[in-house]
């Protein structure tokens, strides 16, 4: 399952008749392509840039709004319409102009690739949680979340460029999971040839997606 205007690691043919890596939508999927999928933890993130960044509370500044997240959703028994309900009140008692609808929601609190809300969804989520200091807050998050960006564009470009040459190495053998290596950090990657394309418009749980069905 792709999340509407999600991108995944798929291998494409060039028109020189090369192969390359690259993030695709689903309207540039294409049958037989190559499709990756990986789990990069935020534990692992957090070990890859860390060997970047000049503090560690880089890493700890840009989790603030999480660790507050994750407070609401553990406080309502890890309901996410309970959740909705405290976040869209605060939106309206703040005057925001913020979406803390369901499936962001669900988004912020499963998509470990996700590194911030927007300023407007900041504030509403740190002040369902009671957090004092706001505005100092979201600026501390957001100095954090462009640094760790421009970090995240560099990972991506070696966790390409490493998942070539591993493909380049198994020649014809065809692995349906293989590990490759971004500054010393092991990274899983399952590959299965696309054999059928589908779009529909249903609702699924964000936890749920980015998974190959076998």
């Amino acid at each position: 399952f792709l999340p509407h205007k999600s991108k995944v690691l798929t291998e494409l043919e060039t028109r020189e008749g090369g192969l390359k890596i690259k993030r695709c939508p689903f309207n540039e999927l294409r049958l037989g392509s190559k499709l990756f999928t990986h789990k990069l933890s935020r534990n692992k993130r957090r070990k890859i840039l860390r060997q970047s960044l000049t503090s560690e509370s880089i890493l700890d500044d840009l989790h603030i709004w999480k660790v507050e997240l994750e407070s609401v959703y553990n406080n309502s028994a890890k309901d996410l319409s309970k959740v909705e309900e405290i976040l869209f009140d605060v939106k309206a008692k703040q005057n925001l102009r913020g979406n803390p609808n369901r499936y962001n929601i669900s988004r912020w609190l499963f998509d470990d690739e996700l590194l911030s809300p927007d300023s407007e969804n900041l504030v509403i989520i740190l002040t369902a949680s009671d957090r004092l200091n706001i505005e100092e807050s979201v600026r501390r998050i957001r100095a954090a979340y462009r640094i760790v960006t421009s970090l995240n564009i560099q990972i991506a470009s070696q966790l390409k460029k490493q998942l070539a040459a591993a493909l380049d190495s198994m020649g014809k053998y065809e692995a349906d999971k293989f590990t490759v290596t971004v500054h010393t950090v092991d990274i899983e990657i399952e590959c299965r040839k696309i054999s059928a394309l589908q779009k529909d418009a249903f609702e699924v749980d964000y936890s749920n997606t980015r998974k190959i069905l076998n």
